[in-house]
């Protein structure tokens, strides 16, 4: 039995309605420099250029020569250093007091500079990593991630929590820092040296 068309027509604007709304779109690729791909969570790896959208789910990883810088909708950056990869795992920019970022960073370096969603609560923009947990709010927040270390640092901005399952400490001084060992609690911050803090933002800067 053949449909009408005008039903046809109906049931092909549902499902790329249904198609649509199944992809959530976090942001874009603003700069790029060398290989970066991302990995979707069909598991399909995809390279990247300047433009390319990012959706909730990717996975993007930079190569030895690579950077990528991330603008999230609600206006947030995140820059990735070299040999570095970063999960959005999840993302919910609905205007209404309820957004919510969830970024995972498994290796390498980051610099992530907070927007809309993160003035809503320290708690609303969360970067994760094997050793510890970023909470981030107005703040310009660098990171390095090893698998048994990990450095922070406030360039500057208002506050940086950092936890582990042993304790937290919150950076509110900009220059401070905190080099945190897996399964220690995180030490008190202290001002990092000039030469450091020159250091970590080559690391994510662009050649």
């Amino acid at each position: 039995m053949k449909l009408p068309r005008a039903l046809l027509a109906l049931l092909f604007v549902v499902l790329m309605t249904r198609a649509a709304a199944a992809v959530d779109i976090a942001g874009h690729i603003e700069g790029l420099q060398g290989e970066v791909t991302a990995t979707g969570t069909t598991g399909f790896s995809r390279p990247l250029q300047n433009g390319s959208t990012l959706l909730v789910g990717d996975r993007i990883e930079t190569s030895a020569e690579g950077r990528a810088r991330i603008k999230l909708l609600d206006g947030a950056i995140v820059t990735l250093g070299a040999n570095s990869a970063l999960t959005i795992e999840t993302y919910e920019d609905d205007n209404d007091d309820n957004g919510k970022a969830l970024l995972d960073v498994t290796q390498g370096v980051f610099l992530a500079i907070s927007g809309a969603i993160a003035r809503l609560g320290p708690d609303r923009f969360s970067v994760t990593t094997p050793v510890a947990t970023l909470g981030v709010r107005g703040t310009e927040a660098w990171g390095e991630v090893a698998p048994d270390h990990l450095a922070v640092a406030m360039l500057s901005g208002t506050e940086v929590s950092v936890t582990t399952p042993l304790g937290s400490v919150v950076l509110n001084e900009p220059g401070s820092g905190v080099d945190v060992v897996f399964g220690e609690a995180p030490p008190q911050p202290h001002q990092w040296s000039d030469e450091r803090l020159e250091n970590a933002r080559l690391a994510t800067a662009f050649h």
